[in-house]
């Protein structure tokens, strides 16, 4: 681009300057009218002119191509350049191409070698994780022929053993063949024994037979001496009666009989014994207060009396207050005392004697040990009752089951009775009320021949506390295996 400008440059200037000079030069050959080649003066002066421009042309093409060597080859050479350009421009192309070519190529191949790496690098967690688990495997491996060595040396004992049992198979077989001799006999004894046991079974009925009158007697008896418990009862009842009667008919009424509870309380034996008189002081005035309604004492006279504390070998009562004190504070101290061993204790008073009205009640006061006898459902006793008897008979043998069995576990356990004024038997419980009766006599009749009847306690229960029940009544065993 910068040839060419400078080309028409000169171009431009040499332009001006022919012109210049061939109209100078026409000017002046036509005014000397100069004639050459016999031509006319102004053909001369056109001829002139026109020689002086070309020959400043030869001479502007010469100086340019002096001046500018591109040029002068593009000049000279230009047919060659012009063939030697198409045909680096058709290589230019075609390497144009391969260069493309090889550009895709490169990134194919930098594709592959990041595949490659990825690849290299997830064979290279693989190899950690084999070579791991090549060391687990050898750990195992080691553990494995521990345990071969250990299994090897355990294998060689069995062996022993086993030839050991083998030796003494060897002689248990010897043994059997002694045995089997000594079977032959015993068989020959069992024929024997047989015909022996084939008397005795004859015997055992005959003996069965007599069993079963005897039972036929012993429930004969057991009835009787159900009757004649009852009538016991009775007695003992018409006994108290014709007692009160005879104390009445002498002109006395009998307010509470001996043995017969007045109230019970349970106090906390690790307290202070001054608290534990204040306790016991506010009981008896309870005690006093009801035994005073009942028609104990006068009115210028206390109601209850307690006996001294210094007495042993006989029991001394004193009205006094200072009698009083004295029973309390030693009945405190003595439970004070066994604070250590004994959380609660229970302070139970008694009627020592018949007391009569407008006397003063002696009370015994007797401390107990409060402990937990029965928890909450525990089991006290368990009997069989034929729920075909008649309602009589079921509600005699429920009676049974409280008094001998219910009662008796419950004292064996260490529960505190309170005793019936009427028949002085020890009371261990709540009365059980009639729709109770009627419910559990119901029941049995529903379980029929084989019900049994679980008595069961209702609550927690320490020896103080009157004993709650709670009755089940199931079908028993023969009934089920039937």
């Amino acid at each position: 681009m910068g040839a060419i400008v400078f080309f028409g440059c000169i171009l431009f200037v040499m332009g001006g300057v022919t012109a210049y000079m061939g109209d100078r030069l026409g000017s002046y050959i036509g005014k000397k009218r100069h004639s050459t080649f016999g031509l006319r003066p102004r053909h001369t002066a056109m001829l002139w002119t026109v020689v002086s421009g070309g020959v400043i042309a030869v001479g502007t093409l010469l100086l340019f191509v002096a001046l500018n060597r591109t040029f002068q080859t593009a000049l000279v050479r230009g047919p060659q350049l012009l063939e030697a350009n198409t045909e680096l421009a058709g290589r230019n192309r075609t390497l144009t191409k391969r260069n493309e070519a090889a550009a895709k190529q490169a990134e194919a191949d930098g594709l592959r070698a990041r595949n490659a790496q990825a690849k290299a690098a997830s064979a290279q967690k693989s190899l950690a994780a084999v070579t791991s688990q090549l060391s687990l495997t050898k750990r195992v491996l080691t553990q494995s022929q521990t345990i071969l060595a250990q299994s090897r040396t355990l294998l060689a004992r069995r062996q022993a053993v086993l030839a050991a049992a083998q030796i003494h198979l060897a002689d248990a077989q010897r043994g059997l063949g002694v045995t089997r001799a000594d079977l032959s006999t015993a068989q020959a004894q069992v024929r024997r024994a047989r015909q022996t046991a084939f008397e005795a079974k004859r015997q055992a009925v005959a003996a069965e037979t007599q069993i079963v009158k005897a039972n036929k007697t012993v429930l004969a008896l057991g009835v009787r001496q159900d009757t004649l418990q009852a009538l016991n009862t009775k007695l003992a009842t018409l006994n108290k009666a014709q007692e009160t009667l005879l104390q009445v008919s002498q002109g006395r009424t009998l307010i509470f009989r001996h043995d017969e509870e007045l109230g019970r309380t349970v106090v906390s034996a690790r307290q202070d014994p001054a608290a534990l008189r204040r306790e016991l002081s506010v009981f008896l005035d309870q005690i006093e207060l009801m035994a005073r309604q009942r028609g104990a004492g006068l009115d210028n006279t206390p109601a209850i009396v307690l006996p001294a504390p210094s007495s042993t070998s006989s029991l001394s009562y004193t009205d006094t207050p200072a009698a009083r004190d004295a029973a309390l504070d030693a009945l405190s101290q003595n439970i004070a005392a066994q604070s250590g061993f004994l959380p609660s204790v229970v302070v139970v008073a008694d009627a020592r004697y018949n007391t009569f009205r407008d006397e003063p009640v002696k009370l015994d006061l007797k401390p107990y040990s409060n402990s937990l006898i029965f928890s909450k459902g525990a089991v006290l006793a368990q009997a069989a009752i034929d729920g075909t008897n008649s309602e009589d008979a079921i509600l005699r043998r429920l009676q049974t089951f409280l008094t001998e069995q219910v009662r008796t576990e419950a004292l064996k356990r260490g529960i505190i009775p309170a005793h019936d004024p009427q028949s002085g038997a020890p009371l261990v419980g709540q009365p059980i009320g009639s729709t109770v009766w009627v419910d559990l006599v119901k029941q049995i009749q529903s379980a029929g021949p084989s019900a049994e009847i679980t008595a069961s306690a209702a609550e927690d229960t320490y020896s103080g506390d009157s004993l709650h029940l709670s009755f089940r009544v199931s079908e028993g065993r023969a009934r089920k295996g039937m």
